[in-house]
C-alpha cells in the first residue's frame, strides 16, 4: 500500500486546488496523451453543458503518475514583421484597434487548464478548458484525437453569440465543425472568449474591436504548451464574426498555414462600419461615438483594416459563402476573393446558390467536407520548416 499511498500524494501535491475539481482521469487522461502537466483553475466556472457532443463511448485511460512532467517551453505565436508606415501614413504598433499593434504585442501562451472531461469517443476526447488571455481566465473546448501524436492544429472561431446566457462551450455552435475535424485526426480548439459565459472581462470583440482577435492568439500560443499539439502544423477556421477573426489572425501570424472562411464578415473595417450600420442596424451616433467615422479617419480605417495586409499572409485561403445570406451579405465574400486576388495570393471562392447564413444537410456536408480536403492538403501535410 506505500507505493500508492506515495502516488496519491505526489498527485496532490502537483494539482492547484481551486473550487472546481475535474473528474479523476480528466486531467489525467490529458496529462498521459500530452505529457503535460495540467492543473484545476482556481475560479473556474463550475457546470457547462457539453453541447452537440457525441455521447462517451469510453472511459479516461488510468491516470499516471504527473510527478515529473513539466508543461513544455512557451513561445509567443511568430508574428508577421510589424509594417512601418510611411512619413504621411506612418504606423502606431501601441494602438491595438490595427494590424500593426496586433502584431507588435506579445501573446501570453498557457498554461491550459483542464475543468473537466466533456466526452471521450473513440477519436477523440473533448474537454472544457480555461486559458490565459490579457489576465483573464477565459473558457473554451479542447479535443484531442486518441493517439500518441503530435497532431496538426485547428482553431475553430466561433461568430456573434448573444453574451447574456451564453454557457462555456454548449453556447458554442462551431464545436460541431471542431468534433467533425478531431474524429479526422486534428487537434482542435475553440475560444468562448471574454466575456461569454463565466469567463470574465467585457463581450466587445466583433467586427472593429479587436478583443476576440487577441483571445483566439492567445489559445493558439497556450496550444504550444501542449507536446500533442504539432503547431507547426496550423489551420484556421472560423464562421460570420469568427471569419473576421480568422482574417485577421492570418494577417497577424506567420503561425496560420491555411485559413477557411464560412460565411464571414469582412475584416475590412470600413466594410465593417457600414456593415454595424446598414444590417445590423446600429445607430449612426452610436458608432461616431464609439469608432468615429471611417470619411473622418481614413487612416486610422485603412491601419485597422486585415485587407491592407494581404500581401503578408503566409498560406492560401478557402471561402464559403452562401447567395441567400441574410445575415452577412455575399458581396464580403467576393471583396475578399478580390483583394486576395489583387495580392497574388493562392484562394478560391466556393458560391452556394441560394444557401442561408447557417448549413445543415447537404449544403454542410458539402461544405465540411471540402475544408477537410483543403486542410489536409495545406495543414496535415510537412511541418513548415
Amino acid at each position: 500500500m506505500a507505493a500508492p499511498l506515495l502516488l496519491l500524494a505526489l498527485l496532490v501535491l502537483g494539482c492547484t486546488i481551486g473550487p472546481v475539481a475535474p473528474p479523476e482521469g480528466a486531467a489525467a487522461a490529458l496529462a498521459q496523451a500530452t505529457g503535460a502537466a495540467l492543473t484545476t483553475p482556481s475560479g473556474a466556472p463550475g457546470t457547462a453543458a457539453p453541447g452537440a457532443t457525441p455521447a462517451a463511448t469510453a472511459s479516461p485511460p488510468p491516470t499516471p503518475p504527473p510527478a515529473t512532467a513539466t508543461p513544455a517551453p512557451t513561445p509567443t505565436p511568430v508574428n508577421l514583421r510589424v509594417p512601418q508606415g510611411t512619413a504621411e501614413a506612418p504606423e502606431d504598433p501601441g494602438d491595438q484597434r490595427t494590424i500593426a499593434g496586433l502584431r507588435a504585442r506579445p501573446y501570453e501562451g498557457g498554461p491550459i487548464e483542464i475543468v473537466r472531461t466533456l466526452a471521450t469517443t473513440p477519436a477523440y476526447t473533448s474537454y472544457l478548458i480555461t486559458y490565459p488571455s490579457d489576465g483573464l481566465r477565459v473558457t473554451g473546448y479542447l479535443n484531442v484525437p486518441q493517439g500518441n501524436g503530435p497532431f496538426p492544429v485547428l482553431l475553430i472561431n466561433h461568430g456573434y453569440v448573444n453574451p447574456a446566457g451564453y454557457v462555456p462551450v454548449a453556447s458554442n455552435y462551431t464545436k460541431r465543425e471542431g468534433d467533425y475535424l478531431a474524429a479526422r485526426g486534428y487537434l482542435t480548439a475553440g475560444s468562448d472568449y471574454r466575456g461569454h459565459g463565466n469567463s470574465p472581462g467585457t463581450a466587445a470583440g466583433a467586427h472593429l474591436d479587436t478583443a476576440y482577435v487577441i483571445d483566439a492568439l492567445n489559445l493558439l500560443s497556450a496550444l504550444k504548451t501542449l507536446p500533442q499539439a504539432d503547431t507547426g502544423r496550423v489551420g484556421v477556421w472560423g464562421h460570420s464574426n469568427g471569419g473576421s477573426i480568422a482574417e485577421r489572425m492570418m494577417v497577424v501570424s506567420k503561425d496560420v498555414d491555411a485559413t477557411v472562411i464560412w460565411a464571414g464578415v469582412s475584416a475590412d473595417a470600413v466594410d465593417a462600419w457600414l456593415y454595424l450600420r446598414d444590417w445590423i442596424r446600429r445607430p449612426e451616433g452610436e458608432l461616431r461615438e464609439r469608432y468615429g467615422h471611417p470619411d473622418e479617419q481614413p487612416d486610422l480605417y485603412r491601419r485597422m483594416s486585415a485587407r491592407q495586409y494581404l500581401a503578408d499572409v503566409v498560406g492560401p485561403v478557402q471561402i464559403h459563402h452562401g447567395t441567400a445570406d441574410a445575415a452577412v451579405p455575399y458581396a464580403h465574400a467576393v471583396s475578399l476573393d478580390r483583394a486576395l486576388l489583387g495580392a497574388g495570393k493562392a484562394h478560391e471562392l466556393l458560391t452556394y446558390p441560394g444557401a442561408p447564413h447557417n448549413w445543415a444537410g447537404a449544403t454542410w456536408d458539402l461544405a465540411i467536407g471540402r475544408t477537410l480536403a483543403f486542410f489536409d492538403a495545406h495543414v496535415r501535410g510537412e511541418a513548415r520548416g
